[in-house]
């Protein structure tokens, strides 16, 4: 995976964030673990994930104007008109990624809004009628695995459930799913159980190719949206 630690990482960050936990709320919350006791522990989990991301990938969404915005005063799904719960969303229109601030939401759903960022930069890359026939590919065999029964990380489950057995799946949620996994198995500001386990990562092999591709393609590509100028990998 490309990676240059000698440059300088920048990022828009926001935060939108109030302590809304009482001390007994903590106390006596069964979920703990998903809370933010204050806004540095969040900025500090926030900037280790950003650290550990490929550096090319932090260096495009700064110089195309893009934000990250860390929210827990905004309700995404009442200003997106959705009618089901969200972890945060991409806005094309607005360059904007909002995810929401708790600890579950930021360890699953940032590197899945990268992706989205991603393919955005590579011109809608998800588009591509090849990206759908390799992805419908290997959506089959994954699928046929798990109906057999055969045990995979709850990670795993979780997106074979949502994604490889709804039809109506849009390839670049596909495509962001595939991508989110790739950063995070890289990503040691991580925890373990946001990855895939050794027995699932062998079903992505392939599909990780076509990821490191586009790192490639997003160093070496000078401005988004526009033609590529691929070369043969063999």
């Amino acid at each position: 995976m490309l990676s240059h630690p000698e440059e300088e990482k920048i990022m828009k960050i926001r935060y939108s964030y109030i302590n809304t936990y009482s001390i007994s709320d903590y106390i006596f919350s069964n979920k703990n673990s998903e809370m933010f006791l204050n806004l540095e522990e969040l900025k500090t989990t926030i900037t280790s994930i950003i650290d550990n991301l490929p550096s090319i990938i932090v260096k495009r969404f700064d110089e195309t104007g893009w934000t990250l915005h860390i929210t827990n005063t905004k309700e995404l799904e009442k200003i997106y008109n959705l009618d089901y719960k969200i972890e945060g969303i991409t806005d094309f229109e607005q360059k904007i990624i909002y995810i929401y601030a708790r600890k579950d939401y930021i360890y699953s759903a940032i590197m899945h809004e990268f992706g989205h960022f991603i393919d955005w930069y590579l011109g809608y890359i998800s588009f591509d009628i090849r990206w759908d026939n390799i992805f419908n590919t290997y959506k089959e065999t994954m699928t046929k695995d798990y109906m057999k029964k055969i045990k995979f990380s709850s990670i795993f489950s979780d997106l074979i459930e949502n994604n490889l057995l709804n039809s109506d799946i849009a390839t670049s949620e596909a495509f962001s799913d595939i991508m989110s996994i790739y950063l995070a198995q890289s990503n040691t500001a991580i925890p373990n159980e946001y990855k895939l386990t050794k027995n699932d990562i062998s079903y992505f092999d392939d599909l990780f190719i076509y990821m490191e591709r586009c790192l490639l393609c997003l160093e070496y590509q000078n401005s988004p949206i526009s033609n590529l100028t691929l070369y043969n990998y063999g």
